[in-house]
């Protein structure tokens, strides 16, 4: 198979057959996740696989209902991690970049595209799934302390995206909504707030405040959509004289990632997308 049509075949499959995988195949499609380039040739990809029906069903106990429902026939489980403080350490562990563990994730990344193009050529294809619970999974798995629990993409548990688009007003009211805060937690609660303009920047007024609850299968979607956006233009600068937003990712273990932009040019697609699925009127977003 060419590695062209590996990847236009490759698709995130969310509904299985209930078909069994012989485990030969998934240690060869293991294997080929093996061929990934790593920092150092440290290879710190781990893989936890699940093939009996007690072991899928520790998995099922680690995911929320609405990735449980896509993969209740699947007939293999992978549960993915890689060895902390390796991939972009010295040997005395000591971080060689301000990147840190961010390389683990950058080469679990590489060994995992790797894993999906290798399950292409067996016929099959997968599902990533980044909302899990991890603690959960270390647990029914004795997964090692040293060692994060991944999945391609980063799981994120809550975004915050906050917007303000007074310099793109020329006439403002001091009842215009010029600010909007919005917060989206991983079970599904949304809350958001906004501001007036009152007596301009710096001296807003108190606006609406709403709190709503979304389906886990939008949540995961919304959350999937930011991932993938992100992950292609993974940072921006302010441009002055434009509207502005910026968004807080909170990931696994806490960690805060922070995006600042100005809303010209922003994908807009990604904003209607958060529209269509959050029951709020007149959200800014990104412009």
């Amino acid at each position: 198979m060419e590695l062209k049509d590996a990847l236009e075949k490759r698709r995130s499959i969310r509904f299985y057959k209930d078909q069994p995988v012989d485990k030969q195949t998934v240690l060869d499609i293991i294997a080929t996740s093996q061929q990934a380039p790593s920092w150092k040739n440290s290879q710190t990809a781990r893989y936890y696989v699940a093939f009996s029906d007690e072991a899928r069903k520790k998995v099922m106990e680690g995911l929320p209902e609405g990735n449980q429902k896509k993969v209740e026939n699947a007939p293999v489980f992978i549960v993915a991690s890689f060895k902390k403080d390796r991939s972009g350490f010295t040997k005395e562990g000591v971080a060689e970049n301000d990147a840190g563990n961010g390389w683990g994730y950058y080469d679990n990344g590489l060994a995992h595209m790797c894993l999906m193009l290798g399950a292409v050529e067996k016929g099959l294809n997968t599902l990533v799934m980044g909302i899990r619970d991890a603690d959960i999974l270390r647990t029914n798995f004795n997964i090692p302390e040293d060692e994060l629990i991944t999945s391609v993409e980063m799981a994120i548990r809550k975004l915050k995206l906050y917007s303000n688009i007074e310099k793109t007003n020329e006439d403002l009211d001091a009842n215009m909504e010029i600010e909007q805060r919005l917060t989206i937690s991983n079970n599904g609660k949304v809350i958001f707030s906004s501001s007036l303009y009152g007596d301009g920047y710096g001296h807003y007024h108190k606006g609406r405040k709403e709190e709503v609850t979304i389906s886990q299968e939008a949540v995961e979607q919304i959350f999937h959509t930011v991932e993938e956006f992100f992950a292609s233009q993974p940072k921006y600068n302010m441009l002055a004289g434009f509207g502005m937003f910026d968004l807080s990712i909170l990931g696994e273990k806490n960690q805060n990632h922070e995006y600042f932009a100005s809303t010209s040019g922003i994908h807009h697609e990604l904003t209607q997308y958060v529209q269509r699925r959050i029951p709020i009127d007149h959200l800014i977003l990104f412009g």
